[in-house]
């Protein structure tokens, strides 16, 4: 009788808890990806999976001792990533695309931000899905989630959704900083919006090195190819801030943080299409067109934008260098709270007097 309570205590558990990968599956996808058979990728480490390891090793010229642990991870995600060294892939952001637009649209987005960085180290995926039309302003009924967004009618199929929620799965997982427990809440925050109809342009940070980036593409954005590629351009900034998991915590955190990727989607923007001498202009025009409509104060609607016209008059100045906010150095050692205190004369004539910049 105890022995069938077990099991059925487990059996119950199994059920309520979202599928979160393992070792094995995520061993199985990565000798898939480099090119040697593991046999279906389900989470059983079978004699299949077992011989793929075997060969993965000795063409390492080494041994295989029998035993999947993080030990193989690390060296099959090793392998991998110098095979993907000469390929466009980029290094550190993991594209997952469902929506008809081409991988090469973010793919040259990623490697254009990593390569600007000046010490990149997080690890990042990046989901991009398609939603429907609009249907109302407001989040989604019961939200629960972290997620804050418009609701719309939902296109993704079973099978989308499913390879979405696998790909966010294997993520978490090797996500070391979290608990089994946090993995499940952060897994079924994605799903019930996903589920839900949930517009997205987001980007967390689960722990310092590791990041999932959300957005999602209406009708009306996918016309809106300039505007998509600042919103990305924008959560991938974001993605490489290092010191926001950091107990780095300031008065002045939320406009400077956003106010620094909303800085370099604008300028990568500019460099995309051919006009960096414009930046500054076309930067000051949108900056002043929020200060207009939605004042002067560092505070939302329009936060980045107007931080944003901040950091140019600092910059302006003499007083911030905008290699460090284009490289983002800034966002490291907890930078931005040491130089951006309330008790500093420039902080507190830049949040007085930022909107009075005016275009070259």
């Amino acid at each position: 009788m105890q022995k069938f309570l077990v099991i059925l205590s487990f059996f119950l558990f199994a059920l309520s808890t979202p599928s979160i990968a393992n070792d094995v599956v995520t061993a199985q996808q990565l000798l898939t990806e480099l090119g040697y058979n593991p046999g279906p990728v389900d989470g059983s480490y079978g004699a299949k999976t077992k011989r793929a390891l075997e060969k993965f090793y000795a063409t390492q010229n080494k041994k295989f001792d029998g035993e999947l642990s993080s030990n193989e991870i690390d060296a099959l995600e090793t392998v991998l990533a110098k095979k993907n060294n000469n390929s466009n892939k980029p290094k550190r952001v993991k594209i997952v695309n469902l929506s008809t637009l081409p991988d090469e649209f973010f793919v040259s987005m990623a490697n254009y931000t990593e390569k600007k960085m000046a010490s990149p180290n997080a690890r990042t995926i990046a989901i991009i899905y398609p939603i429907g039309e609009l249907l109302t302003h407001e989040n989604p009924e019961n939200n629960w989630t972290w997620y804050r967004g418009a609701t719309h009618k939902v296109v993704l199929t079973k099978a989308q959704t499913q390879k979405i929620l696998s790909e966010v799965s294997k993520f978490l997982f090797r996500a070391n900083c979290l608990s089994n427990k946090d993995r499940q809440h952060y897994y079924a925050e994605v799903k019930w919006w996903l589920l839900n109809g949930g517009a997205s342009q987001s980007h967390q940070a689960y722990c310092k090195a590791n990041r999932l980036i959300l957005v999602s593409i209406d009708p009306d954005r996918k016309r809106n190819s300039r505007e998509l590629k600042r919103v990305f351009f924008h959560e991938l900034y974001h993605s490489f801030q290092k010191d926001l998991r950091n107990n780095c915590r300031g008065p002045n955190d939320l406009w400077v943080i956003e106010a620094g990727a909303e800085y370099f989607a604008q300028h990568s923007i500019a460099v995309d299409e051919g006009r960096p001498k414009s930046f500054v202009n076309n930067l000051l025009s949108v900056s002043l067109w929020h200060a207009k409509r939605q004042g002067t104060k560092m505070e939302d609607p329009g936060i980045a934008e107007k931080g944003m016209g901040a950091l140019r008059l600092m910059i302006h100045k003499g007083w911030l260098d905008e290699g460090r906010i284009l490289d983002g150095s800034f966002f490291n050692n907890c930078a931005r709270v040491k130089e951006f205190k309330n008790s500093d004369p420039k902080v507190k004539y830049i949040k007085k007097h930022w909107h009075e910049i005016r275009k070259l």
